[in-house]
């Protein structure tokens, strides 16, 4: 981890909420509004935020990198409406703070508005599909988002757009914006210089806002090396100024799976996926196009026949893309969280980062991953809740010329055909030399360590949540037991 220096003005200056006295305050005042107690690393992020340092945070997926979001905003609320919380600090906080959040799809903004309302926080998400809605009802979004609204949920696009420029200049927002939050950061890497340019103009965006605006990024994929160092400079953070909590992104209770394609998937019948199928486990199916997917989900439907009757079939087997309507997609999951009926759902990349649905039991990937951030989030999709999945799996499938093109990226050839070449017969598969890695690795695990600077062990949390865990793993180990240290763990008492 990486601490920041004292050479910027900070907005709370006498009071530090790094301290056991500052996480005492932040767990007693979330106390009231949530209906659990935070991880001590989440409190670390949150009381570093409120010391004014900007906060990246590397999490494994299913981890808590929302609560960041979450809790940071709860405390500016009651800091603003309760200043005699503490000295100097709450007297920066301003009234009717505000953060804003960047999400990479509708479906996510979504989900988490939901997330941020349960905490009864205020929210308005603007995208196309929701500011179509309020089009046509009369309601101007951006005019609904001066002031009142404690969350402001969009994309890049729309965070880059002269909407958003005009809301920032107006004088009751500017007034009151606080955060600028960055969900999946790793996207400016792998996204940002492909098909979603927008991505590089977060980092612009942010330098307009105010300057007691924290910054507060984080992801479950960020590579060490050269994009770690890419993000930070697209964002404009530099070591003294931000906080970097790494904790290993290594999902431990899903077990991971490479296997070869023995039939083609270039026609109508996917005969190694047959099994999905006849399982009937929970499962979502990455394929890279939406016409694989719809392919895969015509060969499912006719396979199906014989085992479901038409009425159900249409639980059971489910598209998820950016074609369908907003609301399909939502339907879709909520049928397979609620609904014992439905089983599969065949997703493009829309489904990739971020969405989080508890009982997913396998996810199966369709055809070859680009890089390592792709494996990572597609992994994070399974076994969310381990108290509903306690055998999740992720599974992907590869061809044969992956595997050649991965051996000459790791022997530092250039593979045969050329890494993109136009001939579909001869042209090597598109796959970065992490993704080459893991797919070669003896030990996933251990080549995904070397891959995202995964510390060796993480600091172990003593929240109520994870202590009894903590205590019963230790005790088996050795019969030793060492609680947490540090102000967090403090508080175990509490």
């Amino acid at each position: 981890m990486a601490g920041a220096s004292q050479g910027r003005t900070r907005p709370i200056t006498h009071f530090v909420f790094s301290s056991l006295e500052g996480y005492q305050l932040v767990r007693s005042t979330l106390r009231r509004h949530l209906p659990y107690i935070p991880h001590d690393y989440q409190l670390e992020g949150v009381c570093k935020l409120l010391d004014g340092i900007d906060l990246v945070a590397v999490l494994a997926t299913g981890s808590g990198k929302t609560g960041y979001y979450l809790m940071y905003a709860l405390m500016l609320r009651e800091l603003s409406a309760r200043p005699e919380l503490c000295v100097d600090p709450c007297q920066a906080v301003p009234k009717d703070p505000c953060i804003v959040m960047v999400y990479p799809t509708n479906g996510l903004e979504e989900e988490q508005a939901q997330t941020f309302e349960s905490a009864g926080l205020s929210t308005v998400v603007i995208n196309s599909n929701t500011l179509e809605v309020a089009r046509k009802a009369g309601i101007d979004l951006w005019v609904a988002a001066r002031s009142d609204v404690t969350v402001i949920l969009l994309s890049p696009e729309q965070l880059a757009s002269p909407r958003f420029e005009c809301l920032l200049q107006h004088p009751d927002f500017h007034a009151r914006v606080c955060a600028l939050g960055v969900d999946e950061v790793h996207l400016l890497y792998s996204w940002g210089k492909g098909f979603r340019k927008s991505y590089y103009q977060i980092g612009p965006a942010r330098a307009r806002f105010p300057s007691r605006t924290r910054l507060i990024a984080t992801t479950a994929s960020l590579l060490a090396g050269h994009p770690q160092e890419r993000i930070f400079a697209l964002l404009g953070l530099r070591g003294e100024d931000v906080y970097l909590l790494r904790r290993s992104n290594v999902r431990t209770g899903v077990q991971t799976l490479f296997r070869t394609f023995r039939h083609s998937v270039g026609g109508w019948s996917f005969l190694d996926l047959r099994w999905i199928l006849e399982q009937g486990r929970k499962t979502v199916i990455h394929c890279r196009t939406i016409a694989l997917s719809f392919r895969l989900t015509t060969y499912l439907w006719r396979l199906s026949k014989s085992i479901v009757p038409v009425a159900r079939r249409a639980k059971r087997i489910r598209m998820y893309n950016a074609l369908n309507g907003p609301d399909y997609n939502a339907e879709t999951r909520r049928l397979m969280v609620e609904d014992p009926d439905a089983q599969i759902i065949v997703a493009t990349s829309s489904f990739m980062v971020g969405l989080d649905l508890p009982n997913i039991q396998d996810v199966v990937v369709v055809g070859n991953l680009t890089n390592a951030d792709e494996h990572v989030q597609w992994q994070g999709r399974a076994g969310r809740d381990p108290r509903m999945v306690t055998d999740a799996r992720f599974i992907t499938y590869v061809t044969k010329k992956a595997i050649k093109t991965a051996r000459a990226l790791c022997e530092g050839k250039t593979p045969r055909g050329g890494v993109q070449g136009h001939d579909k017969k001869t042209a090597a598969v598109h796959m970065e030399l992490g993704m080459a890695q893991l797919l070669l690795a003896p030990c996933i695990t251990a080549m995904q360590n070397i891959l995202y600077d995964n510390p060796p062990t993480d600091p172990p949390c003593g929240c109520p949540r994870c202590l009894p865990s903590l205590v019963s793993h230790m005790t088996a180990l050795n019969g030793n037991l060492s609680l947490p240290s540090g102000p967090a763990a403090a508080l175990r008492s509490l």
